[in-house]
């Protein structure tokens, strides 16, 4: 941990990105042990596809615990994006937006001043596209994760 530590980093995602969706906390790698080391400010990726709601604020009372601070917070990661485990069980914005709506809501009565994020919709996946977004829109997130992959066309190669 201590190359980490000397980037400097400003933010970290955890558990980071395509593994949220299915991570395990008390089991799986990197523990939020290890996360504690590296003295910077943490994003929590939920994991609401295979855990609960009481599973996952346990997590952030642990963290809590270890002197982790809870500011920000991504409700799963990358829900909307085909052949994702969070797309098969999120398979429409209102069946993302309602479960987000109880998780939220009692995110917030935890934790009060956290900033929350959903899973926004960049990508024309389908024609609903910014029915989505509107749909996503009645939660007053604080913010939307997006994100962008670049056509590999796009990129040189030497």
């Amino acid at each position: 941990m201590d190359s980490f530590d000397t980037l400097h980093f400003q933010i970290i995602r955890y558990p980071g990105g395509t593994v949220s969706n299915q991570f395990h906390w008390q089991t799986d790698s990197p523990s939020l042990e290890s996360l504690e080391m590296l003295h910077t400010p943490v994003v929590f990726v939920l994991n609401m596809v295979t855990e609960t709601l009481e599973n996952q604020i346990a997590m952030l009372a642990h963290a809590e615990f270890l002197g982790i601070k809870i500011q920000h917070i991504e409700m799963g990661n990358e829900i909307n994006n085909m052949g994702s485990d969070g797309r098969a069980k999120f398979t429409s914005a209102t069946i993302y937006r309602d479960p987000c709506a109880v998780w939220i809501s009692a995110l917030k009565k935890v934790y009060p001043s956290v900033k929350i994020a959903v899973v926004g919709v960049n990508k024309n996946y389908s024609p609903d596209t910014r029915l989505c977004n509107d749909t996503l829109a009645s939660l007053t997130p604080d913010s939307y994760v997006l994100h962008k992959y670049h056509n590999p066309d796009f990129y040189v190669i030497n």
